[in-house]
């Protein structure tokens, strides 16, 4: 009897602790990931680093998630997707060396917070080297300064620049009382907020995405265009004939000064600090 109680039991526990890990694995949420460009994301992230849920967290950001699928991705997967869709909408200009993505994890370890930026961080820096997309991929390391009020508060810096960022989009949390929450304890106060709502995707959302894209595509259309009339007269080789292929070409070396210029003033800035 005891032996027929063990074949019985013995399963079910193997099934129970082995559902039981994946739940803790896969299913909940270690850490958060804002991604700021203007549009604001959020990303939700498991102990595997994969993605389990996605916020817009203004306006912009439900309108680039529109169409996109997320969840079940790496956060570097995810974030080279979100930056990508900014730069088609024209949230981020490959032609002007003044774009800004600001990356910051929270969790209650600070220090895996700093490993996830820094992962996400040289994964967009290398994407967008290779895309050559002028923009500086920033963490928190820009916060420094903030690091002794965080102390006074006898939290973490990840923890109070968390706080922060929530209790300026929603005026209604009690910033002192967050300061004794965990992360995920502060989250959910955060969206039971009017502020962040779930956004049903609507075709109209949809819409909205297209035509922001298509607007940036008429924008490179006629800067292409441009930069052929100009270059036509003084290159009399320029012809009707070749003008898709030349304004790529011109287009790309456009690009390419931009960038050029971009890495200049990185470097710069980096030697003088």
């Amino acid at each position: 009897m005891k032996k027929l109680l063990l074949y019985i039991v013995l399963p079910l526990l193997i099934v129970a602790v082995g559902f039981g890990t994946y739940y803790y694995l896969y299913q909940v949420t270690n850490s958060y990931v804002m991604i700021d460009i203007n549009p604001s994301i959020e990303l939700e992230v498991n102990r595997m680093d994969q993605v389990i849920n996605v916020t817009g967290l203004n306006e912009d950001g439900i309108i680039l998630l529109a169409d996109l699928e997320l969840v079940g991705l790496s956060t570097e997967e995810a974030s080279t997707i979100i930056v990508d869709n900014a730069t088609d909408m024209g949230y981020i200009d490959e032609f002007s060396i003044e774009n800004e993505i600001v990356v910051t994890a929270y969790c209650d370890d600070d220090k895996v917070a700093e490993e996830l930026e820094l992962k996400i961080q040289e994964k967009l820096e290398k994407h967008l080297g290779e895309e050559k997309i002028p923009a500086q991929v920033m963490t928190r390391s820009i916060y420094q300064e903030k690091k002794a009020l965080a102390e006074e508060k006898e939290v973490s810096l990840g923890k109070y620049l968390y706080i922060e960022k929530v209790a300026g989009m929603n005026s209604e949390l009690d910033k002192e009382k967050l300061y004794d929450m965990s992360i995920k304890d502060i989250n959910s106060e955060f969206k039971k907020g009017e502020t962040i709502t779930k956004v049903p995707i609507t075709e109209h959302l949809k819409e909205t995405k297209e035509e922001m894209i298509e607007a940036k595509e008429a924008e490179l259309k006629e800067l292409g265009e441009e930069l052929w009339q100009e270059e036509k007269q003084i290159n009399s080789s320029f012809s009707e004939e070749n003008k898709t292929e030349e304004i790529k070409t011109l287009i790309n070396q456009e690009k390419n000064a931009v960038m050029n210029e971009f890495q200049e003033t990185k470097g710069s800035s980096k030697s003088n600090n």
